[in-house]
């Protein structure tokens, strides 16, 4: 939620940023510099919702004042916390109420397919944003439009080459994957057909997530959050709608299809506003989105063609799942690996690169001290 922040006589963009998790212990936690009376907002904002009828969130709730770096001060930050908790809870909370209806493990079958198709988004799709970011606002800021579509671009083909193999390893693997993490105790085999059934429905949004991800950042460094934000509640409306649509026909996997379609939703009208705002990427993007999916394409069907026979070779339990991972992933990623490099792509030679740098230095002598 885009709001204001003095610095002396002027003011100064800044973002509050909400975002609710399942997992941890219910508190809200609020980061950025923010003084005194700001962190007293939380009372404020909690009192204002009971008093209008509102639960208070019940989850672990992290509210991030951006830039991070600029402290804080005033109350003039209680409106955006109040609409950024509002429009968070309300998705939770019809996505929770429509799940409790559909059965009582409903909602444990999603997080825990959410959590395996998180991973990659975190430790990819957010990672890589973050660290294109600075270079992003020095191009915008330097009038350089041609660096700022480049590095996005560039950016853009690195997300998808690293989260794509990720996708396609859970699509074909989720079952061993789930049987691994999840089953033991009352995790029944019944619960891993579910969560894996729900795992290939949240992959679909989650190849579309993760190019959403520096979309998103890519306004950020144009200082253009007003426009993420306004996609964020459109989206929240396409989940709702989709959502009350298929609810009653599909169950808990209504709900699932309705979060694909407003993560697909956001990513596909982020798309359309960075082609008005910023214009075609150019810079061989489509080209190499279409070499990545290439490898990908095959790196799937090498995996989908050893996992049968392996599968039926490797005795039941957590050692044959895990032998089963771990083969068929490496075979699979080899083949990928090898197509990508055959293909001359950009950025999977900055790949091997890095890697070849990172084992040299691992694998040099230390220097004797005098």
């Amino acid at each position: 939620i885009p709001s204001f922040a003095l610095q002396g006589i002027d003011a100064v963009r800044c973002d509050v940023e909400v975002s609710l998790q399942s997992r941890g212990l219910p508190r809200i936690c609020l980061v950025g510099l923010p003084d005194l009376a700001i962190r007293e907002s939380i009372e404020r904002v909690r009192s204002a919702m009971s008093a209008c009828g509102f639960d208070p969130p019940r989850h672990r709730t992290t509210i991030s004042l951006a830039p991070a770096d600029l402290r804080k001060h005033g109350p003039a930050f209680d409106l955006p916390i109040a609409a950024g908790l509002g429009v968070s809870l309300f998705q939770v909370g019809l996505d929770r109420r429509l799940a409790s209806a559909t059965g009582a493990q409903s909602i444990a079958w999603m997080a825990n397919a959410t959590t395996l198709q998180q991973l990659p988004l975190g430790l990819v799709s957010v990672a890589i944003s973050l660290a294109a970011l600075p270079k992003l606002s020095q191009f915008f800021a330097a009038g350089d439009e041609r660096g700022y579509r480049q590095t996005l671009a560039s950016g853009l083909r690195m997300v998808w080459i690293w989260v794509l193999p990720a996708g396609v390893l859970l699509w074909l693997l989720g079952t061993p994957v789930t049987r691994l993490l999840f089953e033991r105790g009352a995790f029944t085999p019944v619960d891993t057909a579910q969560v894996t059934q729900a795992l290939h429905l949240y992959l679909l949004g989650m190849l579309c997530a993760a190019v959403d991800y520096p979309l998103n950042f890519a306004f950020y460094a144009r200082f253009n959050t007003w426009l993420p934000a306004a996609v964020g509640v459109l989206s929240v409306f396409l989940y709702t709608v989709v959502a009350l649509a298929l609810v009653q026909r599909l169950g808990f996997l209504g709900l699932v299809w309705a979060d694909t379609a407003k993560q697909a939703g956001h990513a596909g009208l982020m798309i359309l506003l960075l082609w008005r705002f910023v214009g075609p990427l150019r810079g061989q993007t489509l080209q190499g989105f279409a070499q990545v999916g290439l490898a990908g394409g095959a790196m799937a069907a090498t995996v989908a063609l050893i996992a049968q026979p392996l599968s039926a070779w490797l005795p039941p339990g957590w050692a044959g799942d895990l032998a089963l991972v771990s083969l068929a992933s490496a075979v699979g990623l080899s083949v990928y690996g090898w197509l990508l490099w055959t293909l001359k792509l950009a950025e999977a030679e900055q790949i091997r690169l890095f890697l070849q740098t990172r084992l040299r230095r691992r694998s040099a002598p230390p220097l004797d001290s005098a």
